[in-house]
């Protein structure tokens, strides 16, 4: 388990992350952020003023200001909410 507080900023081999607090769980591919973050876990991008993502179930939860981007299907969807 990790936890970054103020401008987190992580990087992994398929993944990197950054917001004003991240929490991540390598075992079990998981994020929770506070404040602005943003993932990138290509082909998927996402950013929002809250969010927490699982890898391993491919579930997410973003709200506030949410953009998402999937790179492989050309794909940009802006939500207030989006899980």
């Amino acid at each position: 388990m990790i936890e970054l507080i103020g401008k987190a900023d992580y990087r992994g081999k398929d993944n990197s992350a950054k917001g004003d607090k991240l929490k991540y769980d390598k075992k079990n591919e998981t994020f929770k952020f506070e404040g602005r973050s943003q993932l990138s876990d290509a082909p998927l991008f996402i950013d929002a003023d809250f969010l927490d993502y699982d890898k391993n179930k491919q579930l997410g939860y973003a709200i506030g200001n949410v953009v998402y981007r999937d790179t492989s299907e050309g794909l940009i969807i802006w939500a207030d909410t989006l899980d």
